[in-house]
């Protein structure tokens, strides 16, 4: 809110003897760009909404400082853009009204005086930027700055300047951080960027000064754009941070251009080709932007019309010349229409508005698609889960929806399933699935009963578990077979628990052999291959999708154990099947443990309390969550320093199996953890240490990072 009001103020001192109607439409389209720009980035949660703010004070700190000549109010804007820039390096966007105002303020700071008094001047306005420094070590020092750097060199590699074509990439991929919303103002602002230039340079040539606050307002997003060059990463949501001078400068190009442009011209007539060409430049953004998905980062789409593909609505894809082709005629001989209404020529500049028509009509579109289909979701999801629907019912997120959304199946809590008995022929199913191990490779000895690592116990229980640690083992082994329920509840399931290695990558996983009994003998009707979607820490629980079909009187069920895995330190465990009844989340973890979250879905679970990392120590979680049906993220990975990489190497992990309403399994896991330590032997207490800011008052910390690439740990 801030950031808006500061702008509409610099825009409006830009506007001069503009009408009311004027000034409301310049006003009603700024706020539309802020929406189309603010709201696709999510910036509120991230921390380039501080570049964005300090743009906004920068902007109009420096036009004060030009126009009344004082170097004070500058002085405070540059303030204003370090604090940005000690927040996040795409802060460093907050700089580029400053870096355009060089030439200026060192006019006013010679200003009635000698070169050494603007060299004065100047230091002293350069003095405020030492406050953005106390702000950036208030909690840190300077070894803390080149420590932490050399170490997060050492998981990833920072990106330079010369990477910068990848944001672009991103910006075009059909992944989220290419979604439609976000490429639509950034492409369409290049585009503009260039029209402006174009008018700046013939501005020059005419000897027909812009003014400051007009090439303020067009360069300044020109040089945050090579601001963003210095972050060390190139994700799209970086663009975030000019969603002030972004919308600033389409304002300025798109409703006070057109009337600079007939000053430019001093009365003479632009050629058609260029009136043409102005409007139609903007299609191929308008194009691009629409053939991007309707997909967000983090987000599991309940109820989201048309997710994850281009917006369309019914058949006609948006993204469609049939619509843009009229709305450029419409919008070319509408603005003709009104201006020989009025008098005027329309092969004058006033006929640019046509662009502003058409860019106009194109927010409105794509923003709306957005804000609708959003809406959408949260409507439809209020009889049963979307975050959109959360949100709407419980706005505080005391009542803890997401997690009463989520329905967990643990294998160990389970009840046994009835041995089978007395099986003396199996019938083998008629067409074997992919997986079916050699019958050389089915060994009774090979994963003997409770055979698991020291090191990675399964969870309490008393369930009988089959597994080897032995590197390279690649055999197979059979179970005895158990009797199937007649029918399962509608939070049933059989589940299976398993651990270590168990991949498709590593061919190794567990085959349930569905069958019918008929006196001592099996048919074994059909096949299901149980196996992870990624590799996890610990033991997961894994259910099995049984069918009506499956069920009922003779019904069996027999596991196969396959360990194909060939690698060094691989090893796999596997149980016998339980009958699993399904727990909400909020029933199955305690409120008030320490949780962590996947940064990802952070928000989401605002039920949970956060771990607590300080002095240095991490209060080990009991529970944590992770995103997606991938492999944990880098906090489980020891080369990347991860919190939880030394969690999994002391503690039991365990993860059941996961469903969300209108999700599956995709949403992510939940994980818990038991420690086998006490809990009670430690003390804790600090002294403080006063050291210099370049040295460490510990000495050098091991580090689990240089300790796992050197070898040294396994």
């Amino acid at each position: 809110m801030i950031a808006w009001f500061l702008t509409r103020h610099f825009l409006d001192r830009m506007m001069g003897e503009r009408t009311a109607w004027f000034r409301r439409g310049d006003h009603l389209f700024l706020g539309l760009v802020y929406c189309a720009w603010w709201l696709p980035y999510a910036i509120g949660t991230r921390p380039e909404i501080l570049g964005a703010l300090g743009s906004a004070i920068a902007l109009v700190l420096v036009a004060r400082a030009v126009e009344r000549r004082s170097l004070l109010p500058a002085a405070f804007g540059a303030m204003a853009a370090g604090l940005a820039f000690a927040a996040h390096p795409t802060g460093g966007v907050a700089f580029a009204p400053l870096l355009l105002a060089i030439p200026a303020l060192w006019r006013i700071a010679r200003r009635n005086g000698t070169v050494a008094s603007a060299v004065a001047r100047t230091v002293a306005v350069l003095s405020v930027g030492s406050v953005p420094l106390f702000a950036a070590f208030a909690d840190a020092s300077l070894h803390d700055f080149l420590v932490g750097s050399s170490r997060f060199a050492a998981v990833e590699k920072p990106l330079t300047w010369t990477d910068e074509a990848a944001r672009y990439g991103l910006l075009l991929s059909g992944e989220p951080m290419g979604a439609f919303a976000k490429r639509a103002v950034v492409l369409v602002a290049l585009v503009a960027l260039l029209w402006f230039a174009l008018l700046w340079v013939a501005s020059r040539i005419r000897k027909t000064p812009l003014g400051f606050r007009m090439t303020l307002a067009g360069w300044s997003l020109a040089i945050g754009l090579v601001a963003l060059w210095i972050t060390t990463s190139k994700w799209t949501h970086h663009f975030g941070a000019l969603s002030v001078l972004g919308p600033v400068l389409l304002a300025t190009v798109f409703f006070l251009a057109p009337g600079v442009v007939r000053e430019v011209l001093g009365g003479r007539r632009l050629p058609v080709w260029l009136l043409v060409l102005v409007p139609v430049s903007f299609l191929p953004p308008i194009i691009v932007s629409l053939q991007g998905p309707n997909s967000w980062a983090y987000a599991w789409g309940q109820f989201l019309y048309r997710a994850w593909v281009p917006p369309q609505v019914g058949s006609l894809g948006l993204a469609s010349l049939k619509i843009w082709g009229p709305v450029l005629v419409l919008a070319l001989v509408g603005v003709a229409l009104l201006l020989r209404r009025r008098g005027l020529d329309w092969r004058s500049g006033g006929i640019l508005f046509a662009a502003t028509g058409v860019v106009s009509v194109f927010f409105l579109l794509s923003t709306g698609f957005l804000y609708g289909t959003f809406a959408n979701a949260a409507v439809r999801g209020l009889s049963s889960y979307s975050v959109g629907a959360a949100n709407l019912k419980d706005p505080s997120g005391r009542a803890c929806l997401t997690e009463d959304a989520i329905t967990l199946w643990d294998a160990p809590s389970g009840s046994a399933l009835p041995a089978a008995t007395g099986v003396a022929a199996v019938i083998p199913v008629a067409a074997p699935i992919a997986q079916t191990p050699a019958p050389e490779m089915i060994d009774p000895d090979a994963l003997p009963l409770g055979g698991w690592p020291a090191s990675d116990p399964p969870p309490a229980g008393d369930l009988d578990v089959w597994a080897d640690s032995a590197d390279g083992l690649s055999a197979a082994r059979e179970t005895g077979w158990y009797e199937l329920p007649a029918s399962l509840a509608d939070r049933q399931r059989v589940a299976v628990l398993v651990g270590g290695t168990a991949t498709d990558e590593d061919a190794t996983g567990v085959i349930a052999q569905v069958g019918t009994r008929s006196g001592d003998r099996v048919t074994v009707r059909h096949e299901l291959w149980l196996t992870d979607a990624a590799v996890r820490p610990g033991w997961r629980s894994i259910t099995m999708d049984l069918g009506p079909a499956d069920l009922g009187d003779g019904a069996v069920l027999r596991l196969v154990g396959v360990d194909g895995s060939t690698g060094a330190g691989k090893w796999f465990g596997f149980s016998e099947p339980r009958l699993a009844d399904g727990v909400r989340m909020n029933d199955y973890v305690q409120h008030g443990e320490p949780t962590l979250v996947a940064w990802q879905s952070s928000f989401w679970f605002p039920c949970e309390r956060p771990i607590r990392i300080a002095d240095g120590i991490l209060e080990p979680p009991a529970v944590a969550t992770t995103w997606g049906n991938v492999a944990p993220d880098n906090i489980w990975v020891e080369r990347r320093g991860g919190a939880l990489a030394g969690v999994a190497r002391i503690a039991t992990v365990s993860t059941p199996a996961t469903e969300m309403v209108e999700a599956g399994s995709l949403w992510g896991r939940v994980e818990t953890f038991a420690y086998p330590y006490p809990t009670d032997g430690y003390t804790v207490s600090s002294t403080p240490r006063t050291a210099m800011g370049w040295s460490s008052p510990f000495g050098e910390a091991s580090q689990i990072v240089a300790a796992k690439r050197a070898g040294v740990l396994r």
